[in-house]
């Protein structure tokens, strides 16, 4: 009887470098920088590579654009570097931003904003928010929602986030859904947004529970 030799199929290295941008880009639609980073390190660990090796992989697929944004947050954040390369990763997020990468344009507005690596630019930094937020995503979103006057229109940019799955704006929604600040007080929705924060290993919703004993223990002391 013939045996049947196993062929063991490997990853070729864009085929690795795909898998990491696809991880990638869906954390920044549902986690805040420092969670994205300890992902991304949770991630290289997990295919048995060093931050280093994954750094040059991402680099050997040159310029393209779908690349830029993540090789500017390895630079901003010193994955696979010995430091951190914030002036690096301003270039880089410059190249993602020309080509509507809705988180580099974040990424990009929090350096105007901070001034760090260009000067300090205010009304840069909204500018590069809304246009996030305009393209869709979350965190443009939530960014932007901080430079709007009205409460309702706070509440719709929170809202908007929070159903793209991105975690900091479902914790605000809980809120607005307690308080009912911009509209009426949904106990069961703000509950129906803790069970979809739960699902998830987020320290949030751990001070978020806090929070909400809070608000109950007012208004048993109130009573």
């Amino acid at each position: 009887m013939t045996s049947i030799k196993l062929i063991d199929f490997k990853p070729t290295h864009t085929q690795l470098a795909d898998e990491l941008l696809q991880f990638y880009n869906k954390q920044t639609w549902i986690h805040a920088d420092e969670f994205i980073a300890l992902a991304v390190k949770k991630w290289i660990t997990e295919h048995k590579k060093t931050e280093q090796q994954i750094l040059k992989l991402l680099q050997l697929q040159g310029v393209s654009p779908k690349y830029s944004c993540i090789l500017g947050f390895c630079f901003e954040f010193g994955i696979g570097l010995r430091r951190r390369n914030p002036t690096s990763a301003f270039q880089f997020y410059q190249h993602a931003a020309a080509n509507n990468d809705g988180f580099a344009l974040v990424q990009l507005g929090k350096f105007y904003r901070f001034g760090t690596s260009v000067p300090f630019n205010h009304l840069k930094a909204v500018e590069l928010y809304q246009k996030s937020a305009v393209l869709g995503h979350p965190q443009g979103a939530l960014k932007f929602s901080r430079y709007v006057s009205k409460p309702k229109e706070i509440f719709h940019y929170h809202n908007k986030a929070a159903d793209k799955g991105f975690k900091k704006a479902q914790c605000e929604m809980v809120r607005w859904c307690m308080l009912g600040e911009a509209t009426l007080k949904d106990k069961h929705m703000s509950l129906r947004w803790l069970l979809r924060l739960s699902r998830n290993n987020y320290q949030e919703e751990i001070n978020l529970r806090k929070f909400l004993r809070m608000i109950f223990m007012n208004k048993k002391s109130r009573n």
